[in-house]
């Protein structure tokens, strides 16, 4: 029932308003179609650009799955961007994930850009998702944060506080600076 509850709310009060909003911020990197996949065995797997798993659990809230499918499918969209932006061809998201020189990776970059599109849009403040506390999970995320908000708060474009970021935490990847434009 959890599952007909998510589709429900999703399509009837989200979708629409998600697909626009992040098109407006990330461009027109979406896909027609994604599929989501509830399953409690492999969670946070993705196949291919479309295709994602997210945690089920017996007492989860709509308004978390919503949250959770939102920022996985965010994860696919910004993908598009970092293949867009580097242009790198990597068929497998996991090898991005490596990519960075000390401290921080693609990986960590992946996970902060949900609390600036998703937690702190204030479009998305009428489904909950503010209330999210990713930080009690990720608890790198307060420090990474006070690295990233000066370029969050400067970008002119989301293109540009991605490039900004990964130069900014040493992330880019080899042989790309020929190839981005701000």
């Amino acid at each position: 029932s959890l599952i007909i509850k998510l589709k429900k709310h999703w399509n009837a009060k989200i979708n629409d308003l998600f697909f626009s909003e992040i098109k407006k911020i990330m461009g027109n990197h979406l896909k027609e179609e994604y599929t989501c996949y509830m399953t409690d065995k492999v969670v946070g797997a993705y196949f291919g650009n479309t295709e994602i798993t997210i945690n089920y659990t017996k007492d989860m809230h709509v308004e978390t799955g919503s949250f959770i499918l939102a920022e996985e499918i965010l994860h696919l969209v910004y993908w598009q961007v970092w293949k867009d932006i580097y242009k790198k061809n990597i068929s497998n998201i996991d090898e991005i994930f490596s990519i960075g020189k000390g401290k921080w990776s693609c990986w960590h970059i992946a996970e902060i850009i949900p609390e600036y599109l998703l937690v702190e849009n204030s479009i998305f403040k009428k489904f909950g998702w503010k209330k999210q506390k990713r930080y009690l999970y990720y608890t790198w995320i307060p420090e990474l944060r006070k690295i990233l908000n000066p370029i969050w708060e400067n970008k002119k474009d989301f293109r540009g506080f991605i490039i900004k970021t990964h130069e900014k935490l040493n992330c880019t990847p080899k042989n790309a600076e020929s190839n981005i434009q701000i």
